[in-house]
């Protein structure tokens, strides 16, 4: 038998806190290899560079425990909590 429990708004938002800080530390392995394949066939100098520029700021956020930049491009993710 289950037994609810109810969970405090502000449990939730800690929780949230955490994993969105936590998602923009780390940005996956996959989600970075696309741009890394997309950046050996742009030959737009300015597509180059924004590229350059998010790889860089997803290898320095997980470097330095800092959160990516998500200005130029990393993409940022929801978390559905409920049924």
């Amino acid at each position: 038998m289950l037994f609810p429990m109810p969970i405090a708004s502000q449990q939730i938002r800690a929780l949230t806190a955490s994993l969105y800080e936590w998602s923009l530390k780390k940005v996956p392995d996959d989600t970075q290899a696309v741009p890394r394949r997309a950046a050996g066939t742009k030959t737009d100098k300015v597509g180059r560079k924004t590229i350059a520029v998010m790889l860089e700021s997803a290898g320095a956020a997980e470097r330095e425990s800092h959160l990516a930049c998500t200005d130029v491009g990393v993409p940022t993710y929801s978390v559905a909590i409920g049924l």
